[in-house]
């Protein structure tokens, strides 16, 4: 969630969620990695949207991982020439030609956030959704409470 992340000339996150976003929740980013829970959930909503293939793409660091999986084949390991939560520090991993869904993930602040073309997609994930967002992201300032510029970006950017 660094404000000052840039890609195709926009300001993360507006390059991930564009206006046919309508929901969004922020989990916790191993979940994206490790819980198989979390991926027959994945799954299921990729099977209702009747859609096939996601792309698995690493942003940072600069290492190349972009690979295109069959939802069926979904682990969320990414395992090829390299382990992708090993390595990577931001992913994306969205459905290829479609706008259904869109899961930034960004080791820094250790979250992941999912964005949702519908409002009523999100409760699916619910279980994995963090509750409180601002108390959630003070580890990442040693358990201090999170600088007010810090907090004025995330109410910009995320309506909280």
């Amino acid at each position: 969630m660094k404000t000052n992340m840039l890609y195709n000339g926009k300001v993360f996150p507006k390059y991930i969620f564009t206006d046919k976003v309508k929901a969004y929740l922020f989990v916790e980013f191993d979940i994206v990695f490790l819980d198989r829970e979390f991926w027959k959930i994945m799954k299921s909503f990729l099977a209702i949207k009747n859609i096939s293939c996601v792309v698995v793409q690493n942003l940072e660091p600069n290492y190349h991982f972009n690979e295109t999986i069959k939802t069926n084949d979904l682990q969320g390991y990414f395992d090829f020439k390299a382990n992708l939560h090993m390595l990577t520090n931001r992913t994306l991993i969205y459905p290829v030609d479609e706008d259904e869904l869109c899961i930034a993930l960004d080791r820094d602040y250790s979250i992941g956030i999912i964005g949702f073309t519908d409002k009523d997609q999100v409760q699916m994930f619910n279980e994995y959704a963090i509750g409180d967002i601002l108390d959630y992201l003070k580890v990442n300032f040693a358990g201090k409470e999170l600088p007010n510029s810090f907090k004025d970006e995330l109410n910009k950017n995320w309506n909280l």
